[in-house]
C-alpha cells in the first residue's frame, strides 16, 4: 500500500510541474491581439540572451493547459524552430519557413510539432495517422526584428507506443528567431576557393586517444576540412606534420578521398573559452595514400565555435 501511494504521489508531483492549474481559455485577450498584430514589432523587453521576454507559447494538451515559462526562436537554413519550456516539460515547433502562411504537419518533416512530459515521454507528429489535419500557421512575420507569432494544432503519437495526446488552441507570439553562429572558414584547394557552411570545434575519441576538432563542412556538401589536434587547442604556430596537429581535407566529388597533411602549419591567432571562440590560419600540402594524389592548400583561415 505504501509503495502504490508512493508511486501516486510521484506521479501527482509529476503532474503539478507539468499542468498548469489555470481555468482560464488557452487564448487570453492578451495573447488573441498579439498574433492579431500583423505588424508584430516585438513589444517588450530583451533578455541578456537576446529571448524577448514577453514572448508566450501555450496550448491545451487534451484537457489540460501548457504554459510556457520560457520561449526560444531559432532560424536555421531556412527552418524556423520554437521552444516553449514549463519546468521539465517542452512544446516545439519545427516550419519550414518564417513567412506567414498555414503548414500542414500531416506526412511533414519538416513540418513537426513534438512534445517532451515530464517524465521522458516523446510525442511527435511526424508518426500521426488518425486523420487529423494538424497544421502550424504563421500569422505575422517582422522582418527587420525576426519576430514571428502564429498558431497551432495537432495530434501528437507517442514515441514508444500508439498514444495519442490532442494539443489544441497552440499559440506562439512575439517570438524572436535568432541566428546561430556557425563559425567560418575559407581556403585555397588547389586554386579553388573553399568556403565553409559551418565551422565547429568539438572532441572526439578514438580508441583511449582524445583529440580536439576544427570541423569545416563546405557549401559544397562534397567537401570537407579538418585540423586535429591531439592536445588542447591553443594560441601558437605548429607544424602540419600530422604528429601534435594534423590537417584533413575530404573531397567526394569523384570517389572518396582523404588527404592528410604531409607539412605546412597552422597559427592558432585567438583562443577564447569563455565565448566559445577559436581563430587562426593555415596552410598545408595534403596526400591521399590510396589514389597517390596530393592537394595544396593555401591562404586557410578558420573561425570556430563550440559545437
Amino acid at each position: 500500500m505504501i509503495k502504490n501511494l508512493t508511486v501516486l504521489l510521484t506521479l501527482a508531483c509529476g503532474l503539478a510541474f507539468f499542468y498548469s492549474c489555470e481555468k482560464e481559455d488557452a487564448l487570453t485577450p492578451n495573447d488573441k491581439a498579439l498574433i492579431q498584430n500583423s505588424n508584430n514589432t516585438g513589444s517588450g523587453s530583451l533578455g541578456t540572451n537576446g529571448r524577448n521576454i514577453s514572448a508566450i507559447l501555450k496550448a491545451d494538451i487534451d484537457t489540460n493547459k501548457f504554459t510556457a515559462k520560457t520561449v526560444d526562436g531559432l532560424s536555421f537554413q531556412g527552418i524556423t524552430f520554437v521552444d516553449g519550456v514549463r519546468n521539465d516539460s517542452t512544446i516545439s515547433l519545427s516550419i519550414q519557413s518564417s513567412a506567414v502562411g498555414v503548414y500542414s504537419t500531416v506526412n511533414s518533416f519538416f513540418n513537426d510539432i513534438s512534445f517532451i512530459d515530464p517524465f521522458g515521454n516523446e510525442y511527435s507528429t511526424l508518426f500521426d495517422t488518425s486523420g487529423y489535419a494538424g497544421s502550424i500557421e504563421i500569422t505575422s512575420y517582422n522582418v527587420l526584428n525576426d519576430f514571428v507569432s502564429g498558431t497551432f494544432s495537432a495530434n501528437l503519437i507517442s514515441f514508444s507506443d500508439t498514444n495519442i495526446i490532442k494539443i489544441r488552441n497552440g499559440v506562439f507570439a512575439d517570438v524572436r528567431l535568432v541566428t546561430p553562429d556557425l563559425g567560418a572558414m575559407t581556403a585555397t584547394v588547389d586554386g579553388v576557393l573553399f568556403t565553409a557552411a559551418t565551422c565547429l570545434y568539438g572532441e572526439s575519441q578514438f580508441g583511449i586517444d582524445e583529440y580536439q576538432l576544427v570541423l569545416a563542412d563546405g557549401l559544397d556538401t562534397n567537401k570537407a576540412l579538418t585540423l586535429r589536434f591531439s592536445d588542447s587547442i591553443k594560441v601558437g604556430s605548429f607544424p602540419l606534420d600530422g604528429t601534435a596537429v594534423e590537417g584533413q581535407y575530404f573531397d567526394e566529388t569523384n570517389g572518396s578521398r582523404t588527404y592528410l597533411s604531409q607539412s605546412g602549419v597552422v597559427d592558432v591567432t585567438r583562443v577564447d573559452r569563455a565565448a566559445g571562440t577559436y581563430e587562426g590560419t593555415f596552410s598545408f600540402i595534403g596526400k591521399d595514400t590510396t589514389f597517390l594524389e596530393s592537394v595544396t592548400i593555401t591562404d586557410g583561415t578558420f573561425r570556430a565555435v563550440d559545437f
